[in-house]
């Protein structure tokens, strides 16, 4: 038998604290359809995902497009994932929990 526990950490990598500026979009199929939504913060980054601070609302499943902005970099870095979670509060506040696609 297997209990789930209620807020249990399942992060297989660590997840390192950031502040990095961030344009995100939705992805549609045809690039004539992406449309940005806003900008926002990338609060914590992992190997496989990371999580940005907005207000955008965005369902889970939905494919984004990000360009994050990097201290050592001149130009942004250009991300694709997809929304794995949302928060609606919390102490890192709003936000979308985001799986990469392309990695770091």
């Amino acid at each position: 038998m297997t209990i789930e526990i209620e807020n249990q950490d399942r992060r297989t990598t660590p997840r390192y604290g950031v502040d990095l500026p961030v344009r995100l979009w939705s992805e549609g199929m045809d690039p004539s359809q992406r449309v940005e939504i806003e900008s926002g913060k990338v609060c914590d980054v992992s190997w496989g995902g990371l999580f940005i601070k907005t207000g955008a609302n965005q369902p889970v499943g939905a494919e984004m497009g990000l360009l994050v902005t990097m201290p050592q970099h001149r130009d942004p870095v250009p991300l694709r994932g997809r929304v794995a979670w949302i928060s609606h509060g919390g102490p890192k506040g709003p936000g979308l929990g985001i799986q990469l696609e392309t990695t770091l």
